[in-house]
């Protein structure tokens, strides 16, 4: 459950960066790496203290890459000061440390690096329970299919009472299938305890199609 996790969360930070080549199936295929590489981590979906994102470094690193995870993900070992972050990236956040880099490229990983460990980039909420589903039609699932020139209609909702965040208008809340990626085991038993209720969508029963739903969740988050 964890390695499917950490796949899932490292494919959501690849999605932040490059939602456009997601989309692209003739890009390169991502960087290959082993435990012990030293890379340098693409550092665009960290939070830092310095006012514009303009002024701050690209990089962090070098890192060692303690864990390989199916070569979708990998861990590293960062230092105390990024301790807050959760250490396990998707390969295109990552690139092999030049043996003869220039001035600027590596960062000293004893010097701490200026990031705020009081802002959270992706708090996470855990889903207590399932209490009912529907199919909202005035609203259109991003990953409907066309049939006979007929569009899917409707999107699949689920109310969702939250286990971390305070009872009230906004728990339990109507969270679009795709909000539930990470929750797959949860949504399973939830159909499985209710046969007569709206079936769970496709994209649930793969890991392509757990990050597809990351994508598409991104891609309405950035539209806000």
């Amino acid at each position: 459950m964890k390695t499917l996790q950490d796949e899932l969360r490292a494919s959501m930070q690849w999605a932040q960066a490059k939602q456009a080549e997601y989309a692209n199936e003739g890009r390169l295929p991502a960087p290959a790496f082993k435990v012990g590489d030293q890379v340098m981590l693409d550092t665009r979906n960290l939070r830092t203290k310095r006012p514009s994102a303009s002024l701050d470094l690209k990089n962090r690193g070098p890192f060692t890459i303690v864990r390989a995870i199916n070569n979708t993900a990998y861990e590293l070992d960062l230092p105390a000061n990024m301790k807050r972050i959760h250490n396990v990236f998707h390969p295109w956040l990552l690139h092999l440390v030049d043996d003869n880099p220039l001035t600027g490229q590596t960062q000293d990983p004893e010097v701490p690096a200026e990031f705020d460990p009081e802002v959270e980039d992706d708090t996470e909420y855990t889903v207590e329970a399932i209490e009912d589903c529907r199919i909202n039609k005035k609203l259109k699932d991003p990953a409907a299919r066309c049939r006979k020139g007929k569009t899917t209609q409707g999107l699949l909702q689920y109310l969702v009472r939250w286990a971390n965040y305070p009872d009230g208008p906004d728990n339990p809340s109507w969270e679009p299938y795709m909000n539930l990626a990470d929750s797959a085991d949860t949504v399973t038993r939830y159909h499985l305890d209710h046969p007569n209720k709206p079936p769970m969508h496709r994209k649930f029963k793969s890991l392509t199609g757990k990050q597809d739903m990351l994508v598409m969740r991104l891609h309405a988050l950035s539209r806000v």
